[in-house]
């Protein structure tokens, strides 16, 4: 899954003593899944729906395709308040053993549109260490973040652990019961307010997808040859501690078949986690 979003609790300066060097030459392209930047982006010195916020994210876009074991996570914030200049620091976290992160390309775009690719270098900070379990951090300072600016990154997360070929062609199996694996699992709320959010899931040939959202009047776009997608308008950060929050985070399962139903047909089931209720309808 793509973590969410953090900022480097401290300046990367002061994280070179003790860190593994990876000096990662980022790539001068565009980043996968942001549109175009508008007029409206560079001029934009507030967001309406949320006044007085340091930082938001005018763009969030997740890829998730289970062909390939593999998610892109890409980011657009603009920074509003000087206390917003921190998230010049980018921190992505991942589990060694689990994940490996790779493709990560970043830039700023100043008020003027004028674009700076990042070509500095990243590194590795753990997080947690244990005798069996590491958790670590991508690292990296975007230079020259001011008010105004926009910052761009994005990343690719290569899951280790591949999906079960009884999900990728169920119709090799003799199933006598129904068997689950997750699909996704997406961090819609960030810590900061999100303009867009943007989901879409590759399925690996899978009869039957459940979802379990904590919101409600969203649906998914049935975008065909296996491809599902998922948008939100107007997120409000986590710090804010509503119901929202109490319902993430949101993920995916999906089913390959039951001993009854061995056909090519979707069900999404809707549940509300707190409330205890599901809404189930073919798509």
């Amino acid at each position: 899954m793509c973590p969410a979003l953090k900022q480097s609790p401290v300046p990367i300066l002061a994280l070179l003593l003790g860190l593994v060097f990876a000096p990662l030459q980022l790539r001068s392209q565009e980043l996968p899944n942001l549109p175009p930047l508008t007029a409206e982006d560079l001029s934009l010195k507030d967001i309406p729906t949320a006044p007085g916020v340091p930082a938001a994210i005018l763009y969030y876009a997740v890829e998730t395709d289970n062909t390939k074991s593999s998610e892109t996570c890409s980011v657009r914030l603009k920074i509003f308040g000087e206390q917003g200049r921190e998230r010049a620091n980018v921190e992505i976290p991942y589990t060694g053993k689990e994940v490996q992160v790779d493709s990560i390309r970043a830039r700023t775009i100043d008020p003027q549109g004028k674009t700076s690719e990042f070509s500095g270098q990243i590194f590795d900070r753990d997080i947690v260490k244990a005798k069996k379990f590491r958790y670590s951090a991508k690292v990296f300072t975007l230079p020259n973040v001011q008010i105004g600016t926009i910052i761009e990154y994005s990343y690719r997360l290569q899951f280790k652990q591949k999906i079960p070929d009884l999900f990728k062609h169920p119709e090799q199996y003799l199933l006598t019961a129904a068997f689950t694996y997750p699909a996704a699992t997406w961090p819609v709320q960030q810590d900061l307010f999100v303009r867009h959010a943007h989901f879409v899931l590759r399925k690996a040939g899978a009869r039957v997808l459940q979802h379990n959202l904590g919101f409600s009047g969203i649906e998914f776009t049935d975008k065909g040859n296996g491809i599902l997608q998922l948008d939100f308008d107007n997120i409000p950060p986590t710090k804010r501690r509503n119901i929202l929050r109490r319902k993430t985070p949101s993920r995916l399962a999906w089913i390959s078949t039951t001993p009854s139903d061995f056909s090519a047909r979707t069900v999404f089931g809707w549940t509300a986690p707190n409330a205890g209720q599901r809404i189930s309808s073919p798509f």
